[in-house]
């Protein structure tokens, strides 16, 4: 859309540069936070009010950095490289900091806390203003979303049942993976709007072309994209805590304490008259 107004050679280096610059920022990102860290390590002393401040700071860097990445090349039409370079330096920071584990810990609960009580609920309320339910009507976009749900949960219920051929566990087991794998809500949320975004922008941006064809393709992608939330979230919770603690047996990891493991039954030792009538059981 609009590709013609924008030149052959930039549309052809825009891939290239979105991914190769987009790593190498997030990469110098990483590292100048990397390099913060250590100057803390250094002059901090550790477990005291100054290092949980300086911890607090490292963190707001660090949000600050994504948010300057991702909105910074979406304005200057690099939108994908902005994402790459937040990634990047979330994955640069874990490996080069891997010892300072308040610090990452204090992160990931900072970040979680956000999307959970921030993030999360604006993303949904948005996307659902956005859904129009005239047009739903009026265009059948319900039937033709739960045959295109119908078939990719069915096709992805059989790759995951081919994906776990070869691993140790039961049928059972590989059946709880493929129906655990049906809900759908935050990447849906995520990414149902972009379409329709833009559209919407390249109408503002070339106001004397008509995209209303366009934005109506968005809107149908949106409203898809709502109406998968609304049927697998739901149904995919219920499978999950119905099934999951029937499916499922846990094991505790190798070398856990005795008080981590789950109690065993005590068995009595059989008498010699059940070791010859009874047929020795494999359990798997």
């Amino acid at each position: 859309v609009g590709a013609s107004d924008k030149g052959a050679v930039w549309l052809g280096v825009q891939g290239p540069i979105q991914i190769f610059g987009g790593v190498l920022a997030g990469i110098l990102g990483g590292l100048f936070v990397t390099l913060l860290v250590r100057l803390k390590a250094k002059f901090v002393k550790k477990d005291s009010e100054q290092e949980k401040t300086m911890n607090r700071f490292l963190t707001a860097l660090q949000l600050g950095l994504a948010l300057v990445f991702v909105f910074g090349a979406k304005k200057i039409d690099l939108g994908g490289g902005g994402v790459l370079a937040a990634m990047s330096m979330g994955t640069m920071i874990a490996s080069k900091c891997s010892t300072d584990k308040p610090m990452l810990l204090g992160t990931q609960t900072f970040l979680g806390d956000v999307w959970k009580h921030l993030g999360m609920p604006i993303l949904f309320s948005l996307i659902g203003a956005s859904v129009d339910l005239k047009n739903v009507q009026s265009q059948g976009i319900i039937g033709k979303g739960l045959l295109t749900m119908a078939a990719a949960l069915v096709g992805r219920t059989i790759a995951a049942l081919l994906a776990t051929c070869g691993a140790p566990l039961l049928v059972k087991e590989r059946l709880f993976i493929a129906f655990a794998w049906m809900p759908k809500a935050t990447v849906q949320a995520a990414l149902g709007g972009v379409a329709l975004d833009t559209a919407r922008s390249f109408q503002e941006d070339y106001p004397e072309r008509d995209y209303s064809e366009e934005i109506q393709r968005g809107l149908d992608v949106l409203t898809v994209a709502v109406l998968g939330i609304l049927i697998t979230a739901p149904i995919g919770a219920v499978f999950i805590a119905i099934f999951g603690p029937k499916w499922l047996q846990h094991t505790p990891p190798e070398g856990a304490t005795t008080d981590q493991k789950l109690p065993q039954p005590q068995m009595q030792p059989p008498t010699e008259l059940e070791e010859v009538v009874a047929p020795t059981e494999k359990h798997d």
